[in-house]
């Protein structure tokens, strides 16, 4: 792909599966793709992918450089240091039959809502499966919408994410970068654990 449509689907795509796609390439070639994006962009996929940060580091100026690590560096007691890829992800423009085609796909997700984002992979909202099964497959997935559970930010410390009045009533929450981006998800256990490590880093 030229540049400007390689860009394009790498900005389309969520960071874990542009990371897993650039990973599959020649070191070059990724790092050459990685180039096309915005430092943001780039630094997203980068930290899901992290076997790209050493050649994509090396290849950058010494500015871009500085910025890329503050971007990729999450402190260790934070929501963006334990969160986890997300798999049940679908473009708000996707149609019920092409999120019922993802379910047979990913049986795995049955029992949980799918999030659902605008081009710039914004949360817009969510979708459970049992609307989608009912759904005509033709009609498009807005019409499904249900508002988002409020989002935890990666930069968010660990003790204040436990205490977020969303685990009241979801199993897992969104994780959001300071533009909106939707980046991963976290499941309280995941946090509970990760609290305990921290725990245990702490303890003399």
């Amino acid at each position: 792909l030229a540049a400007a449509p390689r860009s394009a689907l790498l900005s389309h795509m969520l960071p874990h599966d542009a990371g897993a796609a650039l990973a599959a390439m020649a070191p070059p070639d990724a790092v050459a793709a990685l180039q096309t994006l915005p430092l943001p962009a780039a630094a997203r996929i980068v930290k899901a992918a992290p076997a790209l940060a050493a050649p994509f580091l090396r290849a950058a100026d010494e500015r871009s450089r500085q910025r890329l690590q503050r971007l990729m560096a999450y402190g260790p007691d934070t929501v963006g240091a334990a969160m986890e890829s997300i798999t049940g992800v679908l473009p708000h423009d996707a149609t019920v039959g092409e999120a019922v085609r993802r379910l047979q796909n990913h049986p795995e997700d049955r029992d949980c809502e799918f999030f659902i984002t605008d081009t710039a992979q914004r949360l817009k909202g969510t979708v459970t499966a049992a609307d989608l099964l009912k759904a005509v497959p033709a009609a498009p997935l807005s019409l499904l919408l249900r508002a988002p559970p409020a989002a935890l930010n990666t930069h968010m410390k660990a003790h204040a994410a436990a205490a977020h009045p969303g685990w009241l009533t979801q199993r897992r929450l969104p994780v959001v970068e300071g533009d909106g981006t939707l980046v991963g998800v976290l499941h309280y256990r995941t946090l509970a654990a990760a609290r305990e490590r921290a725990a245990g880093l702490a303890a003399p």
